[in-house]
């Protein structure tokens, strides 16, 4: 049975488009400008996310990643080139290659009850074959036609993770940077919770200029105030108020900061980079 993509419509001009493996959904984000339209993310390659881009869309397609995890980038090669920053090529290179992305895609499947079949998890494995990447760095432009979007550096996540600003229309689009729930510092491209929060505070000193998040993962939109929430908490962990409950997320052990309705995933040994 052919994958299909839950689209949400945002605006005349904008959709979220939700690849969903079993609960766990993963969003990318297609904006339409006079011009060219823009696709933030591809998900994890379990559709045909291009033909499902061109249904909504006939302006050529620029492709921009916010990061280099797989279930971010599964459909770049679909796509002439994806703008990544440069610190995360290599997370890139490694979440593209076959026997990763095969092991990956198995363990998810075993926790999330999914059922995957040989030649749909072969196809995962091959998604990234042939992807391209361009690069793309803090403070870059890009123009739609009536539309701009701003390049902001916030590493933590993954080293070259960005977000994506949109000030003319109050929008930030922010990959795993700041979701509902959580974010994990916990992975092993991932820096350390004092690079987070430096990311975080510079967010928020640019909260004038935006009204809502779109985030990568659960509930989405959100509303300026989770930066808050994760500049309290990364600063609880860093100040020793904010003790950490031993656990594991995505298959790494970690130790869970919480506050109130979010948490941090963080590695005892890498709160100071």
């Amino acid at each position: 049975m052919e994958f299909t993509y839950a689209v949400t419509p945002l605006s005349a001009d904008t959709w979220r488009i939700d690849e969903a493996m079993g609960g766990a959904h993963t969003y990318a984000y297609l904006l339409e400008g006079a011009e060219w339209a823009m696709l933030i993310d591809t998900c994890q390659g379990l559709g045909n996310l291009r033909a499902a881009v061109e249904q909504l869309t006939k302006k050529p397609v620029l492709v921009v990643n916010t990061h280099g995890h797989l279930d971010h980038i599964g459909s770049n090669a679909a796509f002439a080139g994806a703008y990544l920053a440069e610190a995360d090529l290599p997370v890139a290179q490694e979440h593209g290659e076959p026997a990763y992305r095969r092991g990956m895609f198995l363990r998810f499947a075993r926790e999330l009850g999914v059922l995957l079949g040989e030649r749909q998890l072969d196809a995962l494995a091959h998604r990234c074959k042939g992807a391209r990447y361009l690069p793309m760095a803090q403070g870059d432009v890009f123009e739609l036609g009536g539309r701009t979007l701003r390049v902001l550096a916030t590493p933590g996540h993954t080293p070259g993770s960005v977000c994506f600003l949109e000030e003319g229309r109050g929008a930030l689009y922010t990959g795993d940077t700041a979701c509902a729930r959580g974010v994990l510092l916990c992975l092993p491209h991932s820096c350390g919770v004092a690079t987070f929060r430096q990311s975080i505070r510079s967010l928020r000193a640019l909260a004038d200029r935006f009204t809502t998040i779109h985030p990568g993962h659960h509930e989405a939109p959100l509303g300026p105030e989770v930066l808050e929430k994760y500049d309290a908490c990364a600063t609880g962990i860093l100040e020793g108020r904010v003790q950490g409950i031993p656990g594991e997320s995505a298959g790494e052990a970690c130790l869970l900061g919480p506050w109130e309705d979010i948490s941090i995933a963080y590695r005892a040994d890498h709160i100071f980079d």
